[in-house]
């Protein structure tokens, strides 16, 4: 496991080259990493915050329900880890865009 200083330039390159993205987070109005991270092809641990329901599949990554104990955050880290994704790959296929969120607040 590696930790490295965020830097909002590295940010796209972090996020490609991430084995997955763990957010554990109780209150998220996106979550926007979670979508990132699998617009960059990296599946995600995290919890059932803001639109993550709508996004995060058994495919994409793992879905965490409160209230959220740590043998289980564990146990999904795991399972996420096992995902072999490639980071070409755009897990949400072009959905949930800027365009897309627009639509549908100003329609």
């Amino acid at each position: 496991m590696t930790y490295k200083q965020f830097s909002l330039d590295k940010n796209p390159e972090l996020m490609r080259s991430a084995s997955m993205l763990l957010s554990l987070s109780s209150n998220e109005g996106g979550p926007i990493p979670v979508l990132e991270a699998l617009a960059s092809g990296t599946p995600v641990v995290c919890t059932d915050t803001g639109f993550a329901p709508e996004v995060v599949t058994p495919k994409r990554g793992l879905l965490l329900r409160e209230p959220v104990e740590a043998l289980e955050v564990r146990e999904a880290i795991l399972q996420c880890r096992e995902m072999q994704l490639k980071s070409t790959l755009d897990l949400i296929k072009g959905s949930f865009t800027w365009e897309d969120l627009g639509t549908k607040i100003y329609q």
